[in-house]
């Protein structure tokens, strides 16, 4: 069973400080066998999360890449896919899907209502 979040830069940034990403990978960790955040960026830009220069190799609560780190700590079965752009994003959707049964779609929308914003 596979389920798939997927989230622009945009979206990630603002879904970590809302706390949604926090209870949406925690409803699919509690569903789903193989949870996967597929993160999609900006194909006009170079194929980064942030630039090299941000890096500084401290931990800050504020950064996102340390998000993502305590993220895949708390939840260590969920996978990053990173995607460069919308085609790559369906070429992922295609491999991801591969070999598998269409998903079941009211077993989705339930799980999916489970999600209790703060």
């Amino acid at each position: 069973e596979l389920c798939v979040e997927s989230k622009s830069l945009a979206d990630l940034t603002e879904s970590f400080k809302s706390g949604r990403l926090h209870h949406q990978v925690e409803t699919m960790c509690r569903h789903y066998r193989e949870p996967v955040l597929l993160i999609e960026l900006d194909p006009n830009r170079p194929f980064m999360l942030i630039h090299p220069a941000e890096l500084n190799g401290d931990i800050a609560p504020g950064a996102l890449t340390s998000k993502l780190c305590l993220l895949l700590l708390h939840f260590p079965q969920l996978r990053l896919v990173w995607a460069h752009g919308s085609a790559s994003t369906v070429a992922h959707f295609d491999g991801l899907k591969a070999r598998r049964d269409q998903p079941d779609a009211d077993a989705a929308v339930a799980a999916g209502q489970e999600i209790e914003l703060p």
